[in-house]
């Protein structure tokens, strides 16, 4: 009974979130879900730490401690 939205990724958003996960050699699972916060103008939180550092240039990204 919750609002959850269910999003999905075009086929644009999965082609990006391959190549972002190809040049930072990272999972797609993290970078689907940052690819889909930038797309809809919201920020992408994450513990990962690693993951972080290596997509904080792209913005739309904020480390939880």
């Amino acid at each position: 009974k919750l609002p959850i939205k269910f999003l999905g990724l075009t086929k644009s958003q999965i082609k990006k979130s391959l190549n972002f996960s190809y040049n930072l050699n990272s999972s797609v699972y993290d970078t689907s879900y940052h690819i889909l916060a930038k797309a809809h103008g919201a920020t992408f939180l994450t513990c990962d730490k690693e993951y972080f550092e290596k997509a904080k240039e792209y913005g739309d990204i904020d480390y939880l401690e």
